[in-house]
């Protein structure tokens, strides 16, 4: 799999990308614009002959005058495969210039990206638990004040 972050809106740079491509997701957050420009994309890439596996909600916060699952799904005529949460740690790995999923990896929007990309590739997500020991440790770590 090839992830390629694209603009948003159709721009040239799009539509070269959905036409090298044989299967595209599409990534939309949970507003009218937006849903609205995920629904331009799908159709653009149904025109190529590029199958759409779905749409990724992303930033959601469950705020009431956002779009709910179902009115993005029926906006962009495809089902949602995840649900991404608005996550102060994105801003922050995007800082540091490091994928979420590598700067904070239990962080809530590093869980469900690994649990879309395990669902898209048919595999069991094992999550690592900790042991009561490991938590304790970190709890008391996390009494000493940092230097």
């Amino acid at each position: 799999y090839v992830i390629i972050d694209s603009p948003p809106g159709i721009t040239p740079d799009v539509e070269s990308i959905i036409k090298c491509c044989g299967e595209v997701i599409v990534v939309t957050t949970p507003d009218i614009p937006s849903a609205t420009a995920a629904a331009k994309i799908v159709h653009l890439a149904r025109e190529n002959n590029t199958t759409v596996s779905g749409i990724l909600l992303n930033r959601v916060e469950n705020a009431f005058y956002e779009l709910s699952r179902k009115e993005v799904e029926s906006i962009t005529e495809n089902r949602i495969l995840g649900i991404v949460p608005e996550d102060a740690a994105v801003p922050e790995s995007i800082g540091m210039r490091i994928p979420v999923t590598l700067f904070k990896p239990n962080s809530l929007a590093s869980q469900r990206l690994r649990q879309v990309a395990a669902n898209l590739t048919s595999q069991r997500l094992y999550e690592e638990h900790k042991g009561i020991l490991e938590r304790v440790i970190e709890f008391l770590q996390g009494l000493i004040p940092k230097i």
